[in-house]
């Protein structure tokens, strides 16, 4: 493999590192936009409690996905830019996909940390609701 597509895979997984959390905001907002909140009923409340949890549960993937990408890209990048510092070729695409995964990561693992805390929440609140439901 040469070592220019050795830094255009480090270059790709950076890119989708960083594209993935995007995704939610538009899957979510894609979700959020078949809820009655004008006249709420019993149905509506249900779907909404399904919605945070599948959102929860998809952010946690997403964002577990992207830190685990970043990470695959820091690897990739750094080893293409040391093999092209070897045989004296130019390393832009090794140097930004580096970048681009190094940010990946960050933004990656900040989201999986919040996620996992708020999945436990979700989690917890979803009993809360059951049990209360049963108790009806």
């Amino acid at each position: 493999m040469t070592t220019k597509s050795k830094q255009t895979k480090g270059l790709i997984f950076g890119i989708i590192s960083l594209v993935l959390p995007t995704l939610l905001s538009i899957i979510s907002k894609a979700i959020q936009g078949g809820i009655n909140t004008t006249n709420p009923s019993m149905a509506d409340a249900e779907k909404a409690v399904g919605t945070l949890v599948f959102l929860t549960i998809m952010s946690f993937i997403i964002y577990a996905a992207a830190l685990i990408l970043g990470i695959v890209g820091i690897i990739t990048s750094s080893g293409a830019s040391k093999e092209a510092k070897a045989a004296g070729e130019p390393k832009t695409l090794a140097t930004v996909g580096l970048i681009l995964s190094i940010v990946g990561t960050v933004f990656g693992g900040i989201g999986f940390l919040f996620c996992s805390t708020c999945l436990a929440c979700t989690t917890c609140a979803s009993c809360k609701l059951v049990e209360a439901a049963k108790a009806m």
